[in-house]
């Protein structure tokens, strides 16, 4: 934690499960007024689009996918109520995924918006250092 600028405020909401979030994020919404809300796992991302319309207006919502939906929701307790929350993924503003791959399964496993989706890849370190490309 001693990377996050002091400024850079983290709340607990102390809900022991994502099914108990709803209250206590909407009162840290209302109290603390952020600009941005950015969800970072797939049940997490999965609950907040489905609770976005409940929750107070103006602040912008982000998640990044971490995994391929339509491979770990089968994994789930309930795959089915998983499967029917994430069709609300087009109610976030913006989406980070990894992969070109996550991007295709978001858009054709469950109607997300192409153009919601942008891709960033996860950096590969390499012990030796990364290989150039040879001068042109």
């Amino acid at each position: 934690m001693s990377e996050i600028r002091p400024e850079v405020q983290i709340v607990s909401l102390n809900a022991p499960r994502v099914y108990f979030i709803f209250f206590p994020l909407r009162r840290a919404l209302k109290k603390y007024k952020p600009d941005v809300l950015i969800g970072w796992m797939g049940h997490i991302n999965a609950m907040l689009a489905f609770l976005k319309p409940f929750l107070p207006s103006g602040v912008v919502f982000m998640c990044r996918e971490s995994s391929i939906p339509s491979h770990f929701i089968k994994h789930y307790t309930a795959p089915w109520l998983f499967r029917f929350l994430y069709r609300f993924l087009n109610r976030y503003d913006g989406i980070i995924c990894q992969s070109a791959a996550m991007k295709a399964d978001l858009v054709n496993n469950f109607k997300v918006k192409e153009s919601r989706i942008k891709t960033i890849h996860n950096p590969v370190v390499m012990k030796q250092g990364p290989v150039l490309p040879a001068a042109i």
